[in-house]
């Protein structure tokens, strides 16, 4: 009986995987963002199974996505303002948020699938943190020019509400995934409309310097709140290569027909909201 209780157990050690009590001893995630910053321990995703998506990181997550998005409108009511402060035709000024837009089509395009390739929260952390530190840069702006090609690159960088997005989707239970997800967008939408309100508010009572003074402030505010409670997670894909995420993009383009119908129905509707939001200052 002995012997045959052995044998069984031989062939069930053989058949069964071998535990590794946890996830660190199969996922290698650094313990510091860009090799020197130290990651808060509770936050190291091999310290257990992944973080919840509870409500100060919620919150967090949604007012990131607000200031952050509100880069790409600070713009559109100072339009006659900067134009009048660089010496520029109207004409010209109405170049700041058209390169604006395009930087983030850029930065949708091609920054974004970073997200699949490198660990989302030290690429969180250096997108709030070269957006803020660029709209210095902007505050400081003494020609038109400089302040067109600042805001294009501003424009690529302010992509975070993208990535933060489908983290809220891996952070939560199935259950609260559509709500987690809401959170996130209701904030990408609250910076679109709250972004011309305070740079209308601030240029009309100081200069419009201080509109983007102001921006910086809340990016770096931002910057710390994400680094203290963004739980850090391996990389998702990091053996399909960034090239190799372009061409499934593409694919999935032609070949899908829920995606294409749900991109020619986004299309149609940005365009109608950008024709009355961006002329109407």
């Amino acid at each position: 009986m002995s012997d045959e209780n052995n044998r069984t157990s031989s062939a069930e050690s053989k058949e069964r995987p071998e535990s590794t009590g946890t996830r660190s001893d199969t996922v290698d995630v650094p313990s510091k963002d860009f090799g020197f910053l130290s990651i808060p321990r509770g936050l190291r995703y091999y310290e257990g199974r992944p973080q919840k998506f509870g409500v100060i990181l919620q919150i967090v997550f949604g007012f990131s996505s607000t200031f952050t998005a509100a880069n790409l409108y600070y713009c559109q009511p100072l339009l006659i303002t900067l134009a009048e402060a660089f010496g520029v035709s109207h004409a010209e000024v109405s170049r700041i948020p058209t390169l604006t837009q395009a930087g983030y089509a850029v930065g949708l395009l091609l920054v974004t699938p970073l997200g699949d390739l490198v660990r989302r929260r030290p690429l969180l952390l250096l997108l709030v943190l070269s957006s803020g530190s660029l709209s210095i840069v902007l505050a400081l702006a003494k020609s038109a020019v400089v302040f067109e090609v600042i805001s294009f690159f501003i424009g690529v960088l302010t992509v975070t509400p993208q990535v933060l997005i489908p983290l809220a989707a891996d952070l939560s239970p199935p259950h609260r995934r559509a709500a987690s997800i809401s959170i996130v967008f209701a904030g990408l939408l609250l910076g679109i409309l709250i972004a011309r309100v305070l740079a209308g508010v601030i240029a009309q009572f100081s200069s419009w310097r201080n509109v983007y003074f102001m921006a910086v402030g809340v990016q770096y505010a931002m910057l710390l709140l994400l680094y203290l409670v963004l739980p850090d997670f391996p990389a998702k894909s990091p053996e399909i290569g960034y090239f190799g995420i372009l061409k499934s993009m593409a694919i999935f383009a032609v070949t899908e027909p829920i995606l294409i119908q749900a991109c020619l129905v986004s299309c149609a509707g940005s365009a109608c909201f950008t024709n009355f939001w961006v002329t109407v200052s």
